[in-house]
C-alpha cells in the first residue's frame, strides 16, 4: 500500500465533508446531505489506511505499538484531521440531539401539514440537518431547511409551551 493511497482518502473525505456542510448551509439538498453522510465514511476508510500503513512500515506488532509510534503525516495535516474529525463527531452530536428534541419534532409536524408550506414545497421529501435556534422550557424560535419537491427554503417556527405541550404561534419561510 502506498502513502497516496490513505492520503487521498483523507483528503477527499475531508474535503466532500467541508463542501457538503457549506451545501446544506446554502439549501443545495438533498445532495449536500449524501455527502454529510458520505464524507465521514470515506475519511474513516483513510484513517484506517494510514494506520494500516504505519502499522505495515514500522513493523509494529501491537495495535498499541501503532500509537506509540511517530505517524507520517506532517504535523499540519494531523491538526487538520483531527479538526475535521471532532467537527464531525461535534455536528452529528448537537444535529441529531438537538434535531430530535419534541420541540423540533412539532416544528416539523407543523411545517409537514401547513398549506403554506405545502404550496411551496410541493412534497416535502425531508428536513435539512443543519438546525439553529433557541429555546427555552417555555418558549422556542428555530430555523429549519424545508427540502420539498418544488423548492428548499428556511422556515423560522415561534413556539410556546403549554399544559397540552409544544404548540407553534408562528411561522415564516424565508
Amino acid at each position: 500500500m502506498r502513502s497516496s493511497n490513505y492520503s487521498a482518502f483523507i483528503s477527499i473525505g475531508a474535503l466532500l465533508w467541508v463542501f457538503s456542510f457549506f451545501g446544506e448551509s446554502f439549501l443545495l439538498q438533498p445532495y449536500s446531505t449524501y455527502g454529510i453522510f458520505v464524507s465521514p465514511i470515506i475519511l474513516f476508510i483513510g484513517i484506517v489506511m494510514w494506520f494500516y500503513y504505519q502499522k505495515k512500515k514500522l513493523n509494529l506488532v501491537t495495535f498499541n505499538d501503532l500509537f506509540s509510534a511517530p505517524l507520517k503525516l506532517d504535523g499540519l495535516t494531523k491538526v487538520w484531521v483531527v479538526l475535521i474529525v471532532w467537527w464531525i463527531l461535534l455536528f452529528f452530536v448537537i444535529s441529531f440531539g438537538f434535531g430530535n428534541s419534541e420541540a423540533i419534532r412539532v416544528a416539523k409536524d407543523y411545517c409537514i401539514r401547513s398549506d403554506k408550506v405545502i404550496a411551496r414545497a410541493g412534497k416535502i421529501q425531508s428536513f435539512g440537518l443543519l438546525l439553529s435556534g433557541e429555546g427555552t422550557r417555555e418558549s422556542g424560535h428555530y430555523t429549519i431547511s424545508v427540502v420539498g419537491e418544488k423548492e428548499n427554503f428556511r422556515v423560522e417556527v415561534y413556539l410556546v409551551r403549554n399544559s397540552s405541550g409544544w404548540e407553534v404561534v408562528e411561522l415564516t419561510m424565508h
